[in-house]
């Protein structure tokens, strides 16, 4: 839908025919992305999360009584304590952009034209885009659009199309499509300027108190469609798609009554530390003879026995401060004996009283048990340890699935966002006669454990006697995760296990073997020597085993080097029964 000027001035000063149908609902997705923000971005002070915060402590004030309620703030602080183990959580996730089998799939109608998108691409829309900003906009920006937009001004023989987020409380208005696709947006630039994208135009106005001032751009594109789209797809229901559902949603109760509970162990911890003492109250007879004010167990209070407050907190006594507890610890005092209260004991006047230990240990317990559910139920991270003899095979291979299931989420809404800008870029740059289409997947299988983790995972298997198959499967992930970034070593890998005759064997083993004739003499040979009879490989080719024969079937190159090995193999027997 194409806007006119005039329905662009009526949109913007919210009267004229076109009505917004969304409006209500982009509030409650601003709302819920503030509270997903609140635990999720480091914060220095409550203004920068100030309605979050305030529905929060709203929260806590139908918990506590006012007092503790006071110390309650005074004991917040930011950043927020929820926000270390969200990085946790969003480190893990992150893994989704570390796959082991991506694809990025484009159609041209020629090679060269793909050839032209891919290296445009890796300069002005690498992955590190979304890595980087796209991520951090999952975190903190989850209802943000995505706009594909062009320089004003062209200066190489291609347009030039970029990407760039527009977060939704610079929005001034939108109509939506089913949540995802936009039919237009209005959305502030600047406080001078104003953006106006439809699906025929790019047009940019300047402002001046609330009113459209002049067209500053205006440039058409042949798009069909409007540039500009929802960063995430997933909403947090069917009757709410435009609420976008963030992989935290879920969790939000939850991570407020973590948060809770944080605090409040806190303030747990400013006595609990300590000793309470207790004793005796002595009466007190101080009063203000020109206010009235007299003293009510060491506070002030009016004629009317209401406190005077000194800020927020009631006023104390000017007589009974000086004789305050020094040091650490608290001091209260009871009732003494009389007879209102039978006339109680007098033989212990002054007692100390410690929390229980228990008790404690429950609230720390209780936190960390909360916290790790958090974690594993957004992370697929269970907490059972690879390095635990007793997990079998099955057991291992359904931990990797567990973590693989929870990237799926995120995953899938990073694919269909970068497909879509590809596609949008591609359409600008080259046009609908020459450019088909895009297919972007990130992998199935991701690096979700670490190096050591997957060598661990080796030794184990090998150490159960397991097959080949399964050591060949855990070696090759433990390569492959050690040298996805180079990608010489992986190959230089994939060479020597292809030549070692007896892969997952040692020395010593294979000396036995060789003892009981299990094996002949040249395997065992090659097999011990074989780190020595490829550098001799390479000193008498002049070249490395990865470069050697790159251009022959792969097939044909390990042959070829096999028969070396069997020839340096040959030599030192023959040189062996010499010395005999």
């Amino acid at each position: 839908m194409s806007l006119t000027f005039e329905e662009i001035k009526d949109v913007y000063n919210n009267v004229g025919s076109i009505e917004q149908t969304n409006k209500a609902t982009i509030q409650k997705a601003i709302k819920h992305e503030e509270r997903v923000r609140f635990h999720s971005e480091v914060s220095l002070d409550k203004e920068e999360v100030t309605r979050a915060y305030n529905n929060f402590i709203n929260l806590v004030g139908e918990l506590l009584p006012d007092d503790k309620l006071q110390m309650f703030k005074t004991l917040f602080q930011f950043p927020v304590a929820t926000v270390p183990l969200l990085d946790e959580i969003y480190t893990a996730l992150r893994k989704l952009f570390d796959g082991r089998n991506p694809v990025y799939s484009y159609d041209f109608v020629t090679k060269e034209l793909e050839n032209d998108w891919r290296e445009y691409r890796d300069v002005k829309l690498s992955d590190k885009f979304w890595e980087d900003e796209g991520f951090e906009m999952m975190k903190s920006g989850i209802n943000s659009l995505v706009v594909v937009d062009l320089p004003s001004e062209q200066t190489g023989d291609r347009p030039e199309p970029y990407a760039y987020f527009i977060e939704l409380k610079d929005v001034i208005a939108l109509q939506d499509i089913e949540g995802v696709d936009i039919e237009w947006v209005i959305f502030k630039i600047d406080k001078d300027r104003i953006g106006v994208f439809d699906d025929e135009y790019y047009r940019v106005f300047k402002v001046k108190g609330g009113r459209i001032i002049d067209i500053e751009i205006e440039s058409t594109h042949d798009l069909g469609f409007c540039p500009v789209r929802f960063f995430w797809t997933s909403g947090i229901n069917n009757k709410l798609p435009l609420v976008k559902k963030s992989p935290i949603s879920t969790y939000l109760g939850r991570l407020d009554m973590l948060l809770f509970y944080e605090i409040s162990n806190e303030h747990l911890n400013l006595f609990a530390r300590f000793p309470i003492y207790s004793a005796y109250e002595e009466d007190c007879s101080y009063e203000m003879k020109e206010t009235g004010y007299y003293c009510s167990r060491g506070v002030l209070k009016t004629r009317n026995g209401e406190y005077v407050f000194d800020g927020t907190k009631p006023k104390s006594c000017p007589v009974c401060s000086t004789k305050k507890f020094d040091g650490a610890g608290t001091y209260i005092k009871i009732e003494a004996p009389s007879r209102k209260n039978n006339n109680a004991d007098l033989s212990d006047p002054v007692t100390i009283t410690t929390i229980p230990k228990d008790s404690l240990d429950y609230n720390n317990n209780d936190i960390k048990e909360r916290r790790m559910e958090v974690y594993r139920a957004m992370t697929g991270n269970k907490g059972m340890s690879i390095n635990n003899k007793a997990v079998n095979e099955k057991q291992v291979l359904a931990i990797f699935e567990s973590l693989e299931a929870a990237l799926r989420m995120p995953q899938q809404n990073f694919e269909a966002v970068m497909e879509w800008v590809d596609n949008t870029c591609c359409l600008l740059r080259y046009g609908k006669e020459v450019y088909k289409g895009a297919s972007i997947n990130l992998g199935t299988d991701h690096y979700v454990m670490s190096s050591s983790q997957l060598l661990d995972l080796y030794l184990q298997n090998k150490e159960r006697g397991a097959g080949a198959g399964v050591l060949d499967m855990w070696e090759d992930r433990y390569y492959e995760s050690e040298y996805r970034n180079d990608q010489v070593k992986m190959a230089r890998y994939s060479i020597i296990s292809n030549l070692d005759p007896l892969r997952h064997t040692t020395n010593a083993e294979a000396l036995v073997m060789s003892k009981e004739g299990k094996i002949d003499n040249t395997t065992y040979l090659i097999k011990t020597n074989l780190s020595s009879f490829i550098l001799r490989f390479e000193r008498e080719n002049d070249i490395s085993i990865v470069e050697f024969g790159k251009n022959d079937n792969f097939g044909n190159k390990i042959d070829t080097i096999k028969q070396s090995f069997v020839n340096y193999a040959n030599e030192m027997q023959v040189m062996e029964e010499i010395n005999l």
